[in-house]
C-alpha cells in the first residue's frame, strides 16, 4: 500500500500563457523498480497526457545499477520531451558525467545551470534548470531579460526558491521525499527535512510563494525498498496544469 503510486493534479493560471500546458514532474525516483520498462510508473505519465516531462533530480542513486532509471527515460521520452537535472545523489556518484551522457543518448535534455527557450503546445517557454542560483540568474538575464515568457525553474532544492521568486513564475523541486514521516492534518509535511530543520514547511505541494510565484515540490517516487522509509507518505507523480489566465 505504501508503495502504491499517488497521482496528484495541480492547475495555476497564467497570462503568459496562451493554451494549456501539462507538465509531469518526476523527482527521486533513485532507480526504484515499476516493473519491467517501469511500466507501472509509465502507464500512469501516459494516462496523464503531459506535454512536457521534467526530471527534477536523483533519477539515479549515488551507487549501485542504472537500468530502471534508462528505462523511465528511454519510456518517458515516447510520451514527451523530457528535461533532467542532477540532484544530490547523481553528483556523488563518481559516474556523474557518464550519467548525463546517459541521458543524453536516451534522448533526455540535460539542464546542467542552464537556460533555454522551448516550445510547449505553441507558447514559447524559458526553462532553466540546475543548483547553480546566481549562474542561472545571470543568463537568464543576459539572453531573456526583456522576455515576457512564461519563466519555470527546475531545481533539486525546495529551500532555494528565494532565489528565484522574482525573476521566474514557478520553480520545480524534489529532494525532501515529503518530509518521510507524515502524520495527516498533524504533521502534513512531515517531521523534518534537511536544511528546514522540524516540521518543515516545503516538503511536497504547491505553495504559492507569492501572487506570481509558485513552488511546486514532488515528494519524491521512490519506494521504502530504495534506502528511504516513509509512513503515511506515498510515492507522488505530480502533474501540473498551467492556463491561461
Amino acid at each position: 500500500m505504501y508503495n502504491k503510486i499517488e497521482v496528484t493534479r495541480y492547475a495555476k493560471s497564467s497570462n503568459r500563457i496562451k493554451s494549456k500546458i501539462t507538465i509531469a514532474l518526476i523527482a527521486d525516483l533513485h532507480c526504484s523498480d515499476y516493473g519491467r520498462n517501469q511500466f507501472n510508473l509509465v502507464k500512469l505519465i501516459k494516462k496523464g497526457s503531459p506535454d512536457i516531462i521534467l526530471l527534477a533530480g536523483d533519477i539515479f542513486h549515488h551507487f549501485g545499477k542504472r537500468q530502471k532509471g534508462h528505462e523511465l527515460i528511454k519510456e518517458a521520452v515516447k510520451i514527451a520531451p523530457v528535461f533532467y537535472i542532477a540532484g544530490n545523489h547523481e553528483k556523488k556518484n563518481p559516474d556523474y558525467f557518464e550519467i548525463l551522457n546517459e541521458v543524453k543518448f536516451l534522448g533526455g535534455f540535460v539542464l546542467d545551470n542552464e537556460v533555454v527557450e522551448t516550445v510547449v503546445n505553441d507558447n514559447a517557454l524559458i526553462l532553466a534548470g540546475g543548483d547553480k542560483s546566481a549562474i542561472m540568474k545571470s543568463r537568464l538575464r543576459e539572453y531573456f531579460g526583456n522576455s515576457g515568457h512564461f519563466k519555470l525553474m527546475l531545481n533539486h532544492y525546495p529551500e532555494n526558491y528565494r532565489d528565484f521568486t522574482d525573476d521566474f513564475d514557478m520553480m520545480m523541486s524534489g529532494h525532501l521525499h515529503g518530509g518521510q514521516i507524515r502524520i495527516p492534518y498533524i504533521m502534513p509535511n512531515g517531521i523534518y527535512a534537511q536544511k528546514q530543520g522540524l516540521f518543515p514547511k516545503y516538503t511536497g505541494n504547491a505553495y504559492d510563494i507569492t501572487d506570481k510565484f509558485t513552488l511546486v515540490v514532488s515528494r519524491g517516487i521512490s519506494v521504502r525498498r530504495s534506502g528511504r522509509f516513509r509512513v503515511f507518505n506515498r510515492p507522488e507523480l505530480v502533474f501540473m496544469d498551467i492556463l491561461p489566465g
